[in-house]
């Protein structure tokens, strides 16, 4: 089962970084903020490594305050090729819940295959030129992307990371999961303070 511990550092990190003071031992995310969650779902992820993600992603989003005026997510599933299971659309319907959210996660494919972190990214970067919110209505932008590290081309990633970073300003936060490549996950993620990983 995943350690509590990270969840609540990913939150309070999404929190702090938007101008948020997390009280109490379990921080709540009350800030207005478009989230995208990066999974990575290739064969070099093992089912526990990929289980253990996804309860990850299922505590993050049951402290977060969903909706059109508060917290957005997106959802990027990949391997070789991407799926957008989740999109920042599905937080408007009038059917939507947070269980539902939770549901959705709980079913994400293991796609296995390859490991195209930088389509992925890059992926991200295209949801968030095309469907972020705009700054001047006050919304951040955080991504939080659960991988090994083992993609197939370091450079390529360590590429597309640079840019969504400086084309979209989103602070990217790194999840190590199964035998990660922490120079990987560094080169990811926005600042070295934003690497976390999960024990196997």
């Amino acid at each position: 089962m995943l350690s509590s511990k990270i969840t609540i550092l990913i939150l309070s990190l999404l929190s702090l970084s938007n101008g948020i003071i997390a009280q109490g031992e379990l921080p709540k995310c009350d800030n207005i903020l478009d989230l995208i969650i990066v999974l990575d779902s290739s064969g070099s992820i093992s089912q526990p490594d990929f289980a253990k993600a996804i309860d990850a992603m299922k505590s993050l989003v049951s402290l977060l305050k969903i909706g059109p005026k508060k917290v957005m997510i997106t959802v990027i599933n990949y391997s070789s090729n991407v799926q957008i299971p989740i999109t920042f659309a599905d937080m408007k319907l009038s059917t939507f819940s947070i269980q539902w959210l939770i549901s959705k996660i709980a079913t994400l494919q293991h796609m296995q295959g390859g490991t195209d972190t930088a389509l992925a990214l890059l992926e991200a970067k295209r949801v968030c030129d095309t469907t972020c919110r705009s700054f001047n209505e006050g919304v951040a932008r955080s991504v939080v992307v659960f991988t090994d590290g083992q993609s197939n081309s370091p450079s390529e990633t360590a590429k597309q990371a640079a840019a969504l970073r400086s084309t979209t300003q989103v602070n990217i936060y790194a999840v190590g999961i199964g035998g990660y490549n922490l120079a990987e996950l560094k080169a990811i993620a926005s600042d070295p303070n934003y690497v976390f990983t999960m024990s196997n």
